[in-house]
């Protein structure tokens, strides 16, 4: 993939940097700023493993922009892709497990 300034009315949440297929004729993506996370129980066998977060939304060259999605990106592992509520749903669920964990 490479950086491209392809002119196009931006989502709000977009980064400015588009980044296009590995064919330039297809389309780009519009991208979000990226969070990282770097858990802290790690099994110290590979050096540290960060958890990227990201809005993204594909925008074919030849048509109507895509629903944006979120994309949770481990270093070690596939790319997980969920609708806005997915992502919500998930978000609430990490909550209410991290407020049960820090229950004595």
């Amino acid at each position: 993939m490479t950086t491209t300034d392809t002119p196009t009315t931006c989502p709000a949440w977009c980064n400015g940097d588009h980044l296009t297929t590995t064919n330039d004729d297809d389309g780009f993506h519009h991208d979000a700023e990226q969070y990282s996370l770097l858990p802290a129980n790690q099994d110290n066998t590979g050096g540290d493993a960060y958890v990227f977060v990201n809005v993204a939304q594909f925008v074919p060259a030849d048509g109507e922009p895509c629903p944006a999605i979120v994309e949770l990106t481990p270093d070690n592992g596939p790319t997980v892709r969920l609708t806005p509520s997915e992502a919500s749903q998930l978000a609430l669920a990490l909550l209410v497990a991290g407020k049960t964990a820090h229950q004595r």
